[in-house]
């Protein structure tokens, strides 16, 4: 009995002594966890806002390229003609949330992923539309049809429409993020 007693005495401490290092280990895993988290929040928040500032000048120019197609839409000008603005694709990046996609997902918020995965779509589908947009101007760049002029005006409308999308979607992270900050 003493023996067993004794065995007892000493195991006791040393329990206690793994959970309490296991216990240290998870809070300080749970620090750095979180830690993580807020910088690669904060990294996503600077590419949205770049990402923004991006968009919302292509956005521009591409009304202002809109306006040319209405203008020009019954004369006899070719769509080469009204080509005299520069037409150009947003540049996105999304190196932020392909690091999480490559580190530590687990720990991210459901409300997070969701809106980055809706970016990563949107930014997928302004792709296939800009490329819709340029193989078709270039298909018919030589043409004074107005019908080619109302299908490249619709075209331009699309890709308007999923700008508009990818500026409103990084428009929620943005304020997803802010009241993440004041917690």
């Amino acid at each position: 009995m003493k023996a067993l007693k004794k065995i007892l005495l000493d195991i006791v401490p040393v329990v206690f002594g793994v959970l309490i290092a296991l216990f240290i280990n998870s809070l300080k895993q749970s620090y750095d966890d979180q830690k993580f988290l807020d910088k690669m929040y904060a990294t996503i928040a600077k590419e949205m806002e770049t990402n923004t500032a991006s968009v919302k000048e292509v956005l521009a120019n591409h009304y202002a390229f809109m306006d040319s197609i209405n203008a020009k839409m019954n004369k006899d000008v070719s769509i080469a003609e009204i080509l005299q603005i520069n037409l150009q694709k947003a540049n996105i990046k999304n190196t932020g949330w392909h690091a999480f996609m490559n580190a530590k997902l687990e720990l991210v918020d459901f409300e997070v992923i969701t809106i980055l995965s809706s970016l990563e779509e949107n930014k997928q589908t302004l792709t296939s539309k800009f490329d819709h947009l340029r193989d078709y101007i270039l298909t018919n760049l030589s043409s004074k049809e107005k019908q080619h002029k109302e299908t490249m005006l619709l075209l331009v409308i699309d890709v308007i429409d999923s700008e508009t999308s990818m500026i409103n979607t990084q428009k929620k992270y943005l304020s997803w993020y802010e009241k993440q900050k004041d917690r």
